[in-house]
């Protein structure tokens, strides 16, 4: 059972781990695909409106951004939507195709290890502020009423489901409560054993 416990252990921190790089790699293609958006305006004089314009310049978009997989997951809008002020203003240049949960952090302030989480579903926007593309993650809700106010639909899902990263936590979710669990099962069976090796103890004393 001890084995059995620190093996769990070392799954649960090479999972944490794991996800952590691959948090990371979302989000910094994100922005890399942002900035490659910029490179092509400032190349080319007008943002890209289809992905094959973009990969004249910049080949194999989904082998370059492996955990986006933009040409699939992502819409470039055209024409781009220029977004209320209320909104943080700016023109939207691409987005998500559905909304997905984003992966969070916090610190424990003790051990000061990091906590895995999800946070509430968002589109992710790439936005063009002042000549230059930023990376917003922005509520359905929001940009429901964004996409209605300028009179354009949502982009239809690409239909490939959760990120990698979000069917990793619920599974990591799933076995962290397993062992939880199991742990508990077998704590609970020392005890009851050794209730009742005291029992046996009385019981020969008393015969």
């Amino acid at each position: 059972m001890a084995k059995f416990l620190m093996i769990c252990v070392m799954l649960m921190a090479c999972g944490v781990a794991g996800a952590m790089s691959k948090r990371i790699a979302l989000t910094s293609e994100l922005e890399n695909l942002g900035h490659f958006i910029d490179v092509f305006h400032e190349q080319v004089g007008k943002y890209p409106q289809t992905w094959g314009e973009l990969e004249k310049i910049n080949p194999g978009l989904d082998g370059t951004f492996s955990t986006l997989q933009p040409t699939q997951r992502m819409i470039l809008m055209s024409p781009p939507i220029e977004l209320p002020r209320r909104y943080g203003g700016g023109i939207a240049l691409a987005i998500t195709r559905e909304p997905f949960r984003p992966q969070g952090w916090t610190q424990w302030p003790i051990t000061w290890t990091s906590r895995e989480f999800l946070k509430d579903p968002s589109y992710a926007l790439l936005v063009s502020v002042d000549g230059r593309v930023l990376l917003r993650y922005v509520p359905p809700a929001t940009t429901r009423s964004i996409f209605e106010a300028a009179g354009v639909a949502l982009p239809e899902p690409s239909g490939l489901g959760p990120f990698p990263y979000e069917k990793n936590f619920m599974m990591r979710r799933s076995f962290s409560w397993a062992a939880i669990v199991a742990f508990s099962s077998w704590l609970i069976w020392l005890l009851v054993r050794r209730i009742q090796k005291k029992r046996t103890i009385r019981g020969s004393r008393w015969a």
